[in-house]
């Protein structure tokens, strides 16, 4: 098994968990800090930096990107601890401003994209946490019911609970922003 040689110190498994799995757990940690690049590059190599030194207590009972994604989430925890959480402007409103003042997006154009980000990150701030997790897993991360139930440490079913909640609140929350609300 490849955790069992990384849990060996075999440098060449550590090369290939790294080769097998570095997009994925990047892209999980990207979307969770905002979508800053330096950022999700820092707490993916500190991921696999955990890993090799958490490999021995791998026990199997999870794919390894699943685990790698359970360390993934305790090193954005204490990504966001170390830093003093300063709440910076998201780089997709500077990207349109940018846009705007080099004349290529009207503020039109512009204020559309913005709007749209705002109502999605509303409609998942009005989420509870585990209900934000499990709707970003299965649908930004693609994972499937059980991929995602081990990771959040459920049932299949009390995931999919999760995810009609989630998608319920969504659906109400959209029908406040939408004229005339919200059909399926």
């Amino acid at each position: 098994m490849l955790i069992s040689a990384v849990a060996c110190g075999d440098a060449a498994a550590v090369d290939e968990l790294y080769r097998l799995h570095s997009e994925q757990v990047m892209r999980f940690i990207f979307r969770r800090v905002q979508e800053h690049l330096e950022d999700a590059e820092e707490i993916t190599l500190d991921t696999f930096v955990s890993a090799i030194n958490l490999a021995g207590g791998y026990d199997g009972r999870s794919s390894a990107f699943t685990w790698l994604c359970s360390i993934a989430k305790l090193r954005i925890i204490d990504f966001y601890r170390k830093r003093d959480r300063i709440k910076r402007i998201p780089e997709e409103v500077t990207e349109e401003l940018d846009s705007l003042r080099a004349g290529t997006a009207s503020f039109g154009q512009a204020l559309e994209h913005v709007e749209a980000r705002f109502v999605v990150d509303t409609m998942l701030h009005g989420l509870g946490e585990d209900e934000r997790e499990a709707i970003l897993l299965r649908y930004a991360e693609q994972l499937s019911v059980r991929e995602i139930a081990a990771l959040l440490k459920r049932s299949e079913k009390g995931v999919e609970g999760l995810l009609t909640r989630a998608k319920s609140k969504a659906k109400a929350a959209m029908a406040d922003w939408l004229p005339g609300g919200f059909h399926d």
